[in-house]
């Protein structure tokens, strides 16, 4: 199925945060991987979809469920939503006949600088200015929300201060990435993405960074890990945010997200064998991203 989670948050950069994860299930063309003593199944991670498009600057569009009927969802209505407004573009999602097979939340920012609105599409109802949104597993959500929490009522009790938006976007993407690696929900996982509205530049935007984490149990992730469990994943975008692409330092694979028939965001390349410098070109040159690859220099085990 997949989770993914909108909220709104408090910051003077960013005004709404959208997180997901990349697996695709099926119930056809599987491939077990070993996830502690449990041989567990789902389609491999190089045809895994990043579940939040971004329509244009002020728009984006996540779903949970039916990939197939999605992709042909977007493939029809993308000129349509670009050319739209608001009301139009809800109005053509809410009618989207998918008998309850795929739900949708939409976010949009706002050209005169607004905190923009978060609309929850699902079992056929629309909320709307919601505070968050999630579509996808229940049971992976919970876990999630779990997990947020906890760290939100850390942090209050560790400093005695009202949350910034700032950590509630860091815990948002902990709780994420710890919800995909500990595999206790096998629709949700791979790999972990997000897209922010930038209020600055009134726009939404693929997350670009670095990611490293060291000292962890093994765990053995279906792209890959280091023998004893750290891993450091590389995430960058293209301006126009047509691309997206991660970094597998551990395993020296890339791969790069895009939807040029006007579909889902797809796998599009995968590039093995390839060190830092040789992925940092690449990008670069074919597909505009410039993603800081030498941040931390070489990887080293803490």
């Amino acid at each position: 199925m997949s989770l993914i989670v909108a909220r709104k948050i408090t910051c003077p950069e960013i005004s709404i945060v959208i997180i997901g994860d990349t697996r695709l299930s099926s119930d056809a063309e599987y491939s077990p991987v070993l996830i502690g003593d449990t041989w567990l199944s789902y389609i491999s991670p190089d045809k895994g979809i990043i579940k939040t498009s971004i329509i244009h600057d002020n728009l984006s569009i996540s779903f949970a469920g039916d990939s197939s009927l999605a992709d042909q969802f977007f493939k029809k209505n993308t000129q349509f939503f670009l050319q739209q407004k608001k009301e139009e573009v809800l109005d053509k999602i809410h009618q989207f006949d998918s008998d309850d097979k795929v739900d949708f939340i939409v976010c949009f920012g706002s050209s005169d600088g607004q905190d923009g609105e978060i609309v929850s599409i699902k079992n056929g109802k629309i909320e709307r200015n919601c505070s968050f949104a999630c579509i996808g597993t229940q049971k992976a959500y919970n876990e999630f929300n779990r997990k947020y929490f906890n760290y939100i009522n850390d942090y209050e009790k560790t400093y005695n201060v009202t949350v910034p938006g700032i950590i509630k976007k860091c815990a948002m993407l902990q709780s994420m990435r710890e919800v995909i690696e500990e595999q206790k929900e096998v629709t949700v996982g791979d790999f972990c993405y997000e897209v922010f509205y930038l209020l600055n530049n009134r726009k939404f935007m693929y997350q670009s960074g670095f990611i490293i984490c060291v000292n962890q149990p093994k765990k053995n992730f279906s792209v890959g890990t280091a023998a004893d469990g750290d891993y450091s994943i590389y995430s960058g975008a293209d301006p126009n945010n047509q691309y997206y692409a991660l970094y597998l330092y551990q395993i020296q694979q890339v791969w790069i997200w895009g939807a040029p028939d006007g579909g889902c965001m797809k796998v599009i390349r995968k590039i093995s064998d390839t060190s830092l410098i040789e992925c940092e070109n690449i990008l670069k040159n074919d597909y505009q991203i410039m993603m800081k690859l030498d941040v931390f220099g070489e990887f080293k085990n803490k």
